[in-house]
């Protein structure tokens, strides 16, 4: 199945015979496209010169048993209160071959081919920072200087930084 033309991925006008992709289908993205709802379907590929993104606007999920081919653009952008998920779903490991630049049916994943350019952007979010005092053993609370984009979720690393620390 494929795109006849640009166009939200939730109308059925985007694509040929004016239905959406079903999890059968391997669609081929002939056209700037916007992800904007959950999907389930069996591979995709982004032919050269065409977009296909993620919309920013809402939690979306990708399921495939296939291949993402990226021959085009594939984009998306995650803002706080949103959320993209992909995922590969009903994947034998044991039938992988490596077929190094080849794109191979037995070896499902996500594949940037040729001029292909893949545009992820999580949420932006200190990536390190300083503890504002000295850190105790025992200490069961830090006070830091930077943690935009922090969340309650994310994994803290505390490192000694003083000049010939060993704990």
């Amino acid at each position: 199945m494929q795109t006849i033309s640009p166009g939200p991925w939730s109308n059925p006008f985007t694509w040929e015979g004016g239905k959406l992709p079903s999890t059968t289908d391997h669609v081929e993205i002939m056209h700037d496209v916007n992800l904007d709802t959950d999907t389930k379907v069996a591979g995709i590929t982004i032919m050269d010169g065409c977009e296909f993104c993620i919309d920013a606007e809402r939690n979306v999920t990708l399921e495939t048993t296939g291949n993402i081919v990226v021959m085009g653009r594939f984009c998306a952008e995650a803002k706080p209160q949103y959320g993209y998920t992909i995922r590969f779903t009903g994947i034998d490991e044991s039938k992988f071959i490596g077929g190094g630049m080849d794109v191979l049916d037995t070896d499902i994943g996500l594949w940037v081919m040729g001029a292909g350019e893949l545009d992820f952007q999580g949420v932006p979010k200190t990536a390190w920072t300083n503890e504002t005092g000295e850190v105790k053993s025992g200490d069961i609370a830090l006070q830091i200087k930077s943690a935009i984009g922090w969340e309650p979720s994310d994994e803290i690393v505390v490192l000694p930084t003083a000049k010939g620390a060993t704990n």
